[in-house]
């Protein structure tokens, strides 16, 4: 081989690499400029199944536009199924019906030892059944609950508003078992309650084990 040539063979093979080095670049080059650039995710899925992805945020608020009597009929339906949790206590039942024996150990003026032991298992007897709080009760009321949820230990039954009283409730079956009549007409709400008849023809309530205690305790005196 002329070695005077040698030098032209060799520019004439790094001209030729360079070229086809280029050549590969712009085809990748070509290639990616024109594949798809969509990069939005594709999700599968199935009316009814559960949502098998991680969490999906849209980057933007947007408003779901419902009429009134829609949001009310969708709350009214959540309402009824729904099933709030109250905790039994057992222990609050015992305790009242503790308080009123001692409250009235040395009985009240006119009522019959026996009726005093009759209203004590009554109140025994309601609280087994449940009281609730009168605010409680009424809230149950307006959201339309049907059930509730009562745990005691660790278990929850479902049981029906309905079965229960609310502390007003309690005091009106307590007092009007024997004489609706009568309390209806009184507006009796509590236990023990004792109406006395005014000189005007009217009549006076005194609710309560210490209000009744210091009246009788003043007529006495007087």
């Amino acid at each position: 081989m002329n070695m005077k040539n040698r030098p032209v063979i060799e520019k004439e093979y790094w001209q030729s690499l360079l070229i086809r080095i280029l050549i590969v670049a712009a085809t990748i080059a070509l290639i990616v400029w024109v594949m798809p650039r969509d990069s939005d995710t594709n999700f599968k899925v199935e009316l009814g199944k559960p949502w098998r992805y991680a969490d999906f945020t849209a980057p933007f608020d947007f408003p779901i536009y419902k009429s009134e009597e829609l949001v009310k009929r969708e709350r009214d339906s959540l309402t009824r199924i729904f099933e709030p949790y109250y905790n039994l206590n057992a222990a609050t039942g015992a305790k009242q019906v503790k308080q009123f024996a001692l409250d009235y150990a040395d009985g009240i003026p006119g009522v019959p030892a026996e009726c005093l032991t009759i209203i004590k298992n009554r109140l025994q007897q309601l609280y087994v059944r449940g009281i609730l709080s009168t605010s409680e009760f009424n809230q149950l009321r307006s959201d339309s609950a049907r059930h509730i949820r009562v745990v005691s230990g660790k278990s929850a039954s479902s049981m029906a508003v309905k079965e229960f009283y609310s502390t007003g409730g309690a005091y009106e079956k307590l007092m009007a078992d024997e004489n609706a009549e009568l309390a209806k007409q009184y507006g009796v709400k509590q236990a023990p309650t004792l109406i006395v008849p005014t000189a005007d023809g009217g009549f006076e309530k005194i609710a309560g084990a210490g209000a009744i205690k210091q009246y009788v305790a003043q007529a006495h005196i007087a």
